[in-house]
């Protein structure tokens, strides 16, 4: 599974207050650490499925 990549326009960002940049910079953390997480995930599904 890949996420399709998410790209804010800086324009855009920088026209927004600093609470909503703190918030969405926050949320791309989280979606990161997703990603990791979810990249481990499938690493050992398809060691213990290739046994």
């Amino acid at each position: 599974m890949t996420r399709n990549s998410i790209e804010i326009p800086d324009e855009w960002l920088s026209r927004q207050t600093v609470d909503v940049q703190a918030v969405i910079r926050m949320q791309f953390d989280h979606i990161k650490q997703q990603d990791k997480q979810i990249a481990v995930l499938q690493s050992t599904l398809t060691r213990e499925s290739s046994r």
